[in-house]
């Protein structure tokens, strides 16, 4: 069965959500704990050890709700990525079939690669390109070219060398395709890239929750490196 429009939408949407549960789910731990003890605080049936093991109890009980939300929203999480790869999938342009078609993509790559041999930028490459079938094969061939951009260096350098990312590269085909197409294949380009960046972002604060609600200890900053790990992990996805 064809996963519709309607329901990848949805997934997205929920996807888009995460970061915000997350950050729900750590409000409301904080909060179960404050009552905790502000509860038994006021509670002049207890002695002091009764009012420090129920204020153990009610924590450990909200540390633990706070763990089953956690794995509640990834399980979902990777359901609903499960039914935007599908709709991806079905709907992303792909390469003609076909040796025409192959070889019209291969003479389109020979005039990207005139065009960079001649001093034009990628980007601006890839923004004067009208033709989807040219873009499908930048997409394909961009990467081992920006490898040949920059080869492994010899010595000690080598030992710190890092391998060329045509990450940025692809990401401006992906938005010079999704201008040239439409309806479904339009939204796929876009359900593609805000997957990849959904589940780069993720990680780092899944973590902080599951360590709050754990109650590990943490110092300020944790709070905020956490926050800065995922932004910078999803501008490089």
């Amino acid at each position: 069965m064809k996963t519709t429009h309607a329901t990848a939408s949805a997934a997205r949407a929920r996807l888009g959500q995460a970061l915000a549960d997350l950050r729900q789910i750590r409000t409301t731990l904080t909060t179960a704990i404050q009552d905790a003890h502000r509860s038994v605080a006021d509670d002049q049936g207890l002695s002091e050890q009764g009012k420090t093991t129920r204020v153990h109890t009610l924590t450990a009980e909200a540390r633990r709700d706070a763990e089953r939300q956690v794995d509640a929203l990834m399980s979902r999480v990777d359901d609903d990525a499960d039914t935007v790869r599908a709709y991806v999938a079905e709907h992303r342009p792909q390469p003609q079939p076909g040796m025409e078609a192959i070889m019209a993509r291969q003479t389109a790559w020979r005039r990207t690669e005139a065009l960079l041999a001649a001093g034009r930028t990628p980007r601006a490459v890839i923004a004067s390109t009208g033709d989807v079938e040219a873009l499908l094969a930048m997409r394909e061939e961009f990467p081992t070219w920006i490898q040949t951009q920059s080869p492994t260096p010899g010595g000690m350098d080598a030992l710190t060398f890092e391998e060329p990312d045509a990450t940025q590269i692809i990401r401006a085909v992906d938005e010079r395709l999704a201008e040239l197409t439409s309806g479904d294949q339009r939204a796929a380009i876009i359900f593609d890239r805000e997957l990849a960046v959904t589940l780069a972002e993720l990680p780092p604060m899944v973590e902080h929750t599951r360590l709050t609600a754990a109650g590990a200890p943490q110092s300020g900053s944790m709070g905020l490196d956490a926050a800065i790990a995922s932004r910078f992990a999803g501008q490089h996805a």
